[in-house]
């Protein structure tokens, strides 16, 4: 198992969230490469599975290692410490971006069979409508509203007040 012990005998940690070998072989080095799918900086402990360098850095600050690590911009390569935090699975699910496959550019928005605009929203493996609406915005806005005080620290609006 992996411990906080360890994992500063082998790394170093840089204010821009790298980790930088000490051991002989690669001392000095940036530690990790980028998996092409994921996004992610990962990279091996020893002979085991490689390990996302934003999971090391969590453990070589807080000595524990928690079911799941939240990037708060949304960005997987910033592994700063400052910038990842604990969470739940639906904790990470509120911070994530729309779907790139969907017709709108709004977590939580589709467009009805009758070309309208519906906003839904899940809690607790349960879900909720927030309306319909004529635009994508109006939906957009009260799936924000809807979801403000459920997701707490974790919310990230759909629409961004004054950059429209």
């Amino acid at each position: 198992m992996l411990t906080q012990e360890k994992v500063k005998e082998l790394f170093d940690y840089r204010e821009d969230g790298s980790l930088i070998w000490k051991t002989k072989r690669n001392k000095g080095l940036v530690a990790g490469g980028l998996h092409k799918i994921s996004g992610y900086f990962r990279t091996r402990c020893g002979r085991g599975a490689q390990i996302p360098v934003h999971r090391i850095v969590f453990l070589w600050h807080h000595g524990y290692l928690p079911k799941m690590i939240d990037h708060i911009d949304r960005d997987p390569q910033n592994n700063r410490i400052k910038n990842l935090r604990e969470c739940t699975h639906q904790q990470n699910m509120f911070n994530r971006v729309a779907n790139a496959n969907t017709e709108t550019r709004h977590k939580g928005i589709e467009r009805t069979k009758g070309g309208r605009w519906m906003a839904r929203y899940r809690h607790n493996k349960k879900s909720y409508r927030a309306g319909t609406f004529n635009t994508e915005e109006e939906a957009a806005r009260a799936h924000d509203d809807a979801v403000r005080e459920l997701h707490g620290e974790f919310f990230r609006p759909n629409i961004i007040e004054g950059a429209e």
